[in-house]
C-alpha cells in the first residue's frame, strides 16, 4: 500500500501517493543538473481530475510516460513504441515553439482543477505556463497545440494497452 499526502490546492482536496510525488520530482530534478548532454530534457503536462491528477511526461530523448497520483504509471513506451516515441517528440518540439510564453520555475505545485499546467525542462533551469482547461479542450489560444501532443501521449498509451497481448502484425 502506498502511502498517502492530501493535496489541497485550489479549494480540493484531492489524494495523491507518494510515489506519484517522487515521480514527478525525479523529472524535476533534471533541471538542476546542467551537465545534461541536451539543452531541452522534458516535458510534463499536469492534468488535475476530481479524483486525482495524471502527469504526461515527454522526454527529449523519446521517452512518453504517464503518472497518475493515485500511484499507477505507464513508463518506458517510448522506448518500445515508435508511435510513443514521435509523440513524445512531437510535443518537445510544440514546447519549444511556445518557451517564449513560459516563466521561470522553481516550485512544481499541482494546478487547481480548471488549470492545467506544463513544464518544460531544460538543463540548468526549468520553465512553465498554466492554461485554462477549457481553452485546451476548445482548441483555443496559444497553448492549445502543446496540450494536444501531451494528450497524444496519453492516447498513444490507451490504444496500447488496449490490444490483446499476443496479437501478431501483419
Amino acid at each position: 500500500m502506498h502511502d498517502e499526502t492530501s493535496i489541497v490546492n485550489g479549494g480540493d482536496n484531492r489524494k495523491t501517493t507518494d510515489i506519484y510525488l517522487a515521480l514527478r520530482a525525479q523529472i524535476f530534478a533534471y533541471a538542476t543538473r546542467p551537465s545534461a548532454r541536451s539543452e531541452y530534457i522534458a516535458l510534463m503536462m499536469d492534468w488535475p481530475l476530481a479524483k486525482g491528477t495524471t502527469t504526461i511526461m515527454a522526454g527529449a530523448d523519446g521517452s512518453a510516460s504517464l503518472y497518475l497520483s493515485n500511484g499507477g504509471a505507464f513508463i518506458g513506451g517510448g522506448q518500445k513504441y515508435l508511435t510513443l516515441r514521435n509523440c513524445a517528440l512531437a510535443a518537445i518540439e510544440c514546447a519549444r515553439d511556445v518557451e517564449s510564453l513560459m516563466s521561470p520555475a522553481t516550485e512544481y505545485p499541482i494546478p487547481p482543477i480548471s488549470e492545467i499546467s506544463f513544464y518544460l525542462v531544460k538543463r540548468g533551469h526549468m520553465l512553465t505556463v498554466t492554461a485554462k482547461e477549457s481553452d485546451l479542450r476548445q482548441n483555443h489560444g496559444p497553448l492549445a497545440k502543446l496540450g494536444n501532443a501531451a494528450m497524444a501521449i496519453m492516447t498513444q498509451y490507451r490504444l496500447i494497452t488496449s490490444q490483446p497481448k499476443n496479437r501478431t502484425v501483419q
